[in-house]
């Protein structure tokens, strides 16, 4: 595990470098991904479910941190044209922080498209190794550190905001989605690998679900003065 960190960290990193640097939207979430389920499939194939998890959570703070910094600096100037919604994304959530109007403090409209995306991240984990789950995470997580880099950057506080603009209920659907991509890739990766399957994965997808459920709680309980809270930091 010592030597794993790094190594994933350094890939999630290089992997968003090159993909703002080649500038072509559909490689980047590629190029994040395929790194992150060589690591996965390596552990859950020597029956490690808990240090894949343990690693993809690691990487999934690595490509929090740095796909914010990377958007933020934005050294080759494509950071809108390359990270896929990002822009669109971004619009939407500074209306928010800056009326507290949105779909982000809007349960009708929030809940069925986070209840679509988990049902579509499930699928696509179960049918391909949760090799189309992690791309389309990744996608989800560019376009997330897009608008947290956005509101950050015109802040007068940018290191709080950009912490705080990862709000805490994106955090528990992040740590979700990790837990139902590991344990969703089992199925089809131990059949194609012809090792036995792991027992005990029911735990685990029900604390990914209970965690899905707090997401929406915490959001509706939340998002209203999370908004207030930011657009008061932003303005210094």
């Amino acid at each position: 595990m010592p030597v794993a960190l790094p190594a994933v960290a350094l890939s999630a990193t290089g992997s968003l470098l090159l993909g703002f640097w080649i500038g072509v939207p559909w490689l980047v979430p590629i190029l994040n991904a395929a790194p992150a389920h060589a690591v996965m499939s390596w552990c859950l194939l020597r029956g490690a479910r808990r240090k894949a998890v343990g690693l993809m959570l690691w990487w999934a703070l690595w490509m929090a941190i740095a796909a914010t910094a990377l958007i933020a600096a934005d050294p080759w100037g494509n950071a809108s044209a390359v990270v896929i919604h990002g822009a669109d994304y971004a619009a939407e959530m500074q209306r928010w922080v800056a009326t507290g109007i949105g779909c982000e403090s809007t349960p009708s409209c929030f809940v069925p498209q986070q209840l679509f995306h988990a049902a579509l991240f499930s699928v696509l984990a179960l049918a391909t190794a949760s090799v189309a789950a992690l791309t389309m995470g990744s996608i989800l997580m560019n376009y997330m550190s897009f608008y947290v880099a956005s509101v950050a950057s015109a802040s007068a506080r940018p290191m709080l905001t950009a912490v705080l603009g990862w709000h805490p209920w994106a955090i528990v659907r992040i740590i979700s989605f990790v837990i139902l991509g590991v344990i969703l890739a089992e199925p089809l990766l131990c059949r194609l690998g012809k090792r036995p399957a792991m027992a005990g994965r029911l735990p685990w997808i029900l604390v990914a679900v209970g965690g899905l459920a707090a997401d929406i709680l915490i959001k509706t309980l939340l998002a209203p003065t999370w908004s207030e809270l930011l657009r008061r930091i932003v303005a210094g």
